[in-house]
Formats: structure tokens, C-alpha cells, sequence
């Protein structure tokens, strides 16, 4: 599954020019409610790629995105939702609290009602935020021949060669260390046994 998942990050970034830092932030925030069953593993890709659409529409900074994947990680990972849960996440989606109501079929203020109640889970309204981050579906593709999708490529593909580069010298540096090490152990174990004689 793990590699998977970060097939699935590389991918995505590439495709969507997001950085996979932020993108493996919002796939392990997200990761709780698939455990849980709440959502499938496809239902959390889909929120993750339409959420890199919305960040890229709406041109988000760094906390604004490190507050909505809070915000949909408390959503899809709270037993009941509740009107600050949905906040966290619409408050840096201008429109998407429209979006979501009239995704569940109410107004704006019968959809707060229906929230206030207290009995609606994430599984009950699921859908209707992914129709609702729908909304700049694509987004994130089409703004892939700016100035700043090939600086986040560029990070990206910097980030993956120095990924690459630790998983084969990490072998090597702990098997210098080791041998480096035995010569210090074999001292040690010699004074030690010169002292006790």
C-alpha cells in the first residue's frame, strides 16, 4: 500500500503540478477516515485531486492549504460534522459552502439547520462535497504552462532526485558507519578487559 500511495502523490503531482510535500500532507491527514471506512481510498484520491484543483484556482498560499486539509481531515474524521468543521474547510474555498447545500439539495441557511442538528456524518454528506469541490475540476491541469506550475515541477523533480539519492547512499553511509564503528568496539572490549585484569 505504501507504494501505492506514493506512486499515487508522484503521479499527481506531476499531473496536477502540486508539490508532493503537500500533497503527502494531505493524503496522510486524509488517510484516518479511509482506516476508519468513512471514505474508500478512491473517495479520498478523488478529494485530494479536486482539492489540488481548488488550490490551484484559487491560487491558495501555504496556510490557507495547511488549514484545508485540517479542515477535511476534522469533516471526514469526526463522528458528527459540525459547523466549525465545515468552516475550516469552506472559509478557504469562497463558494463552496453554496456549493455544498445546493450539492445536498438546501439553501444555505437550511443546510446550517441540517448541520446544527448534530446527526449528520461525513458519510451522509461525502458526495456532496466532492460534487461541491467539483467546482474547478481541471484547474490544476490547465494551469500547468505557468511560471509557477514549473517552479513546483522543478521543486518536485529536486525533492524526488534527493529522495533518490538518500534511499541508495542510506545503505552504504550505515555500512561505512558500522564498519568504522567495529574497530572502536574491539578497543573498548580490550581495555575493558585489560582494566578488569
Amino acid at each position: 500500500m505504501a507504494n501505492e500511495a506514493m506512486n499515487f502523490i508522484v503521479d499527481s503531482a506531476k499531473a496536477q503540478h502540486v508539490e508532493i510535500a503537500a500533497l503527502a500532507d494531505g493524503y496522510a491527514k486524509l488517510l484516518p477516515a479511509v482506516n476508519s471506512g468513512t471514505i474508500s481510498l478512491d473517495e479520498m484520491r478523488q478529494i485530494l485531486t479536486l482539492t489540488n484543483d481548488n488550490i490551484a484556482a484559487l491560487k491558495l498560499n501555504g496556510g490557507q492549504l495547511q488549514a484545508l486539509f485540517y479542515g477535511l481531515s476534522q469533516v471526514l474524521g469526526s463522528g458528527t460534522v459540525t459547523m466549525e468543521d465545515l468552516r475550516q474547510v469552506t472559509d478557504q474555498l469562497p463558494g463552496s459552502f453554496a456549493a455544498l447545500a445546493a450539492a445536498n439539495g438546501k439553501s444555505t441557511q437550511a443546510f446550517r439547520d441540517f448541520v446544527a442538528t448534530g446527526e449528520v456524518t461525513a458519510a451522509m454528506i461525502k458526495g456532496d462535497l466532492i460534487q461541491a469541490l467539483a467546482a474547478n475540476e481541471g484547474a490544476a491541469e490547465k494551469m500547468g504552462d505557468t511560471f509557477t506550475a514549473s517552479m513546483t515541477d522543478m521543486k518536485n523533480a529536486v525533492i524526488h532526485f534527493a529522495l533518490g539519492i538518500v534511499l541508495v547512499l542510506l545503505p552504504v553511509t550505515i555500512t561505512i558507519i558500522w564498519i568504522l564503528k567495529l574497530p572502536y568496539m574491539f578497543l573498548k572490549e580490550l581495555i575493558k578487559g585489560y582494566l578488569a585484569f
